[in-house]
């Protein structure tokens, strides 16, 4: 307890809304905790692991991971922290750090049955199934036998169920827990999203539908497509190509990584190409990185929740241009020092499919760079991305009508950059993603050579185990490449005609 009855209450005011889910809120009192005293905060484990929390949900990890670093220090013996470094080096892709704390944490407490998930869950970020699937099976058998309900445990068998054929007994076992009238909105999204993918491996198409729909009024976030449509028509007025080549363009930053942009519609297959990238022994997938988003935020500050656009050429000074080319890379330097550290790549990946909207900033601030552009059948990239249940990442998702129209916008944002390229001084490279599935090595070796790299046959072998930015697609990245999703929306007939609607720029209904 603070000796300063001011201080030590709003400590516990902070820790109380740390509990209630007010991470913003929370951090906002503990920064007033510090300023009061620093040492007190420094030594505190209980300040140091809430922190630690609001730091990771709002995004912050860097931080978090050094909070939760300073709690291991002060309590060496606690498996939480040790849990917590874990689970936030898996998001970040660095499992060998993430292995190092789960194998900690497992020492101290073997039955821990939250390390045991994250271990078995590990194993499966490795590819390596077998192990976990050992590991998951003695609570399986306590979870089919009533003996436990941890739904952990059960999101974790789910995870492995439809790569190792279990889909019937891992959905039987989330319908029960997802019954739980007390979960959480959380969990339940979770558990529901868990249903879908067995769902419609198994056909249960109608099924699946229903559940998707049920998890996406559960992250529903407002969303006007008309709104959005009229700020894409705003963007490609702006930028002619005048105003294209009237931008001020960044010097090249010395021994640094050259970057490859991966752009496409989210559920059109952009995780494979970048992946096949990845696999290249002088290359790192970095997943989907914030920096250009940020970069347009900071321009156009009326966005939120949208997403952000470029309305005004002359914001992007040639001062402004220098300092987000530098902040820009510092932030590829931060990734791989949490990714993949000691490495020195030549080149990492930005699979941000939001990026289709900052061509003029990426022209800008990274001038000469390349684009890969993924496209796959409108139909079938929108019904994967329903399918998905991203959360409320992407708010027109769960409207099939609004999706199709976000499509639709999307790539006629796509259309006018390409058609704009010289101007950009952007090279594009078009990838069908049918055509990756159905030659895959032709299509790859186009993929590499186009990015600047000499060809590897480590490249086909994008299922290998290598350094690379979390994404929700990460086990199927660990098959082989499969054609079973083409032609995928013609398993929901009920959605399509809204669907359709949407892509032909119809107004809703």
């Amino acid at each position: 307890m603070h000796f300063n009855p001011q201080v030590e209450q709003l400590i516990q005011q902070s820790l109380q809304l740390t509990s209630q889910g007010q991470f913003a809120n929370a951090l906002a009192g503990f920064d007033q905790v510090r300023k009061a005293d620093a040492t007190y905060t420094n030594d505190n484990p209980q300040i140091q692991f809430a922190a630690g929390q609001c730091l990771a949900a709002t995004g912050r990890v860097e931080a978090s991971i050094t909070a939760f670093r300073r709690v291991t220090e002060l309590l060496p013996s606690n498996v939480a922290a040790k849990l917590e470094l874990a689970r936030l080096h898996r998001r970040t892709g660095n499992d060998a750090s993430a292995y190092i704390e789960l194998s900690k944490a497992l020492q101290l407490e073997p039955d821990n049955s939250r390390g045991i998930c994250q271990m078995a869950e590990h194993a499966m970020d490795q590819g390596d199934f077998t192990t976990a699937q050992t590991m998951l099976d003695p609570h399986i058998t306590l979870l089919r036998a009533g003996a436990s309900n941890d739904v952990m445990m059960v999101l974790a068998f789910a995870r492995l169920a439809p790569l190792a054929d279990r889909e019937e007994e891992a959905l039987e076992m989330l319908t029960r827990t997802a019954n739980n009238p007390e979960l959480s909105p959380s969990v339940r999204f979770a558990l529901l999203r868990a249903m879908v993918v067995c769902e419609d491996k198994l056909g249960l198409f109608s099924d699946a539908l229903e559940h998707s729909k049920e998890a996406h009024t559960l992250t529903s976030v407002s969303y006007d497509p008309q709104a959005h449509s009229e700020r894409v028509d705003r963007l490609i007025e702006t930028w002619t190509p005048d105003a294209i080549r009237a931008l001020p363009r960044s010097e090249h930053v010395p021994g640094k990584a050259d970057v490859v942009f991966v752009i496409g519609f989210p559920g059109s297959g952009t995780t494979l190409i970048e992946r096949t990238i990845g696999a290249h022994p002088d290359a790192i997938a970095c997943g989907e990185l914030p920096g250009l988003r940020r970069i347009a935020m900071h321009l156009d500050t009326d966005s939120a929740p949208g997403v952000p656009m470029l309305f005004e050429p002359g914001k992007l000074e040639a001062e402004f241009v220098e300092n987000a080319a530098k902040s820009y890379m510092q932030m590829v330097d931060r990734v791989l020092a949490l990714l993949a550290p000691g490495l020195n790549p030549g080149f990492v990946t930005d699979k941000n499919g939001m990026n289709a909207f900052y061509l003029p900033a990426i022209a800008s601030v990274l001038p000469n760079c390349r684009v890969v552009h993924v496209k796959r059948d409108p139909a079938d990239a929108c019904v994967t991305h329903h399918l998905n249940l991203f959360g409320g990442a992407y708010p027109y998702s769960g409207n099939p009508h609004s999706l199709g129209s976000f499509y639709r916008d999307f790539e006629r944002t796509m259309d006018h950059w390409r058609a704009n390229s010289e101007a950009l001084g952007v090279e594009f490279h078009e990838v069908q993603y049918e055509s990756f599935v159905k030659d895959h090595e032709t299509t790859a070796k186009g993929i590499i050579e186009f990015a600047g790299l000499e060809w590897d046959d480590t490249c086909l072998n994008f299922m290998g185990v290598r350094p690379a930015g979390r994404t929700t697609c990460i086990d199927e990245v660990r098959m082989p490449v499969f054609d079973s999703h083409i032609g995928r929306h013609e398993n929901y007939p009920d959605i399509m005609g809204s669907l359709r609607s949407g892509l032909d720029g119809a107004a809703a209904s």
